[in-house]
């Protein structure tokens, strides 16, 4: 039976060990979920570095921006910040 769905589960046990598999499955298990790219995963860590600097230690988003590497646009680093900023002020996180 081929169902697209499905078609990249048979090599998350390759990829993952029993233990790692068995908590992915128990977290996510039912819902669809999309996996970021490197790029992508790269892009939220420098926007996550940069709330950081401006909500946390109260920098300027101007020194943030300078002080980010050149892999992003800025326009792109904005809107990954923004992003940031508006799910921790919509969402409710357990500490």
């Amino acid at each position: 039976m081929d169902i697209p769905e499905y078609s990249t589960l048979s090599e998350l046990a390759y990829l993952l060990d029993g233990e790692n598999l068995t908590k992915l499955l128990s977290y996510y298990g039912g819902l669809t979920i999309t996996i970021p790219t490197l790029a992508e995963l790269r892009l939220m860590v420098q926007a996550l570095t940069i709330y950081q600097y401006v909500n946390v230690e109260g920098g300027s988003f101007e020194d943030a921006l300078k002080a980010s590497s050149d892999e992003f646009s800025e326009d792109s680093l904005k809107s990954a910040y923004q992003n940031i900023v508006d799910a921790l002020n919509t969402y409710e996180f357990d500490q």
